[in-house]
């Protein structure tokens, strides 16, 4: 189970630094350039916000059943991507939507939500770590999917790789730019 866990930290991380790194210019001038892209929530009681880059990827991965995957990331200071970070996860057999809470359950080989969390001191902490195994382990619920952004909430618990130092994270939300 434990390398299991770090195979999908793995991923996530991978995916949530991935996707910092791949910026594109666009000419388009109907892109959404708003600057109210954000990641907001609470650990355990203390408000965090995350604006200084923010992106929603969205991927099809063929496989038998097919895993639609959606990443969400906040980070606050673009020049420290492994402080004051955010990561969001789902996964899904069927086409990733709104209004539907997806969880920390097993859905086909992988889990369908998970949060990822460096603090400010750079330590790293996952809801894939957490020893409950609860299905609140990590909830996201997105609200709107447009071309241009995505928006959200979410909840959970994360721990450190060891399962201990447990975190709450609560009130999450996000509007976030499409890559």
């Amino acid at each position: 189970m434990k390398k299991t866990k770090f195979s999908i930290l793995f991923i996530l991380a991978f995916t949530l630094f991935g996707s910092f790194s791949c910026k594109k210019k666009s000419d388009d001038s109907s892109a959404d350039t708003s600057t109210d892209f954000f990641v907001r929530f609470k650990v355990n009681g203390v408000q965090k916000e995350f604006k200084g880059t923010t992106t929603a990827l969205f991927q099809t991965i063929a496989l038998s059943p097919t895993l639609y995957t959606a990443s969400f990331q906040g980070i606050q200071n673009s020049t420290a991507t492994s402080t004051n970070v955010l990561g969001l996860n789902v996964s899904d057999i069927a086409a990733i939507a709104v209004n539907k809470n997806y969880t920390s359950t097993i859905v086909g080989s992988t889990i369908q939500a998970s949060i990822l969390y460096f603090d400010q001191a750079g330590a790293q902490y996952g809801s894939i770590f957490v020893t409950s195994g609860s299905s609140t382990d990590a909830v996201i619920r997105l609200t709107e999917i447009t071309s241009t952004s995505v928006s959200g909430t979410f909840s959970g618990k994360v721990a450190s790789s060891t399962g201990s130092n447990n975190q709450t994270i609560t009130e999450g939300s996000f509007r976030v730019k499409r890559m």
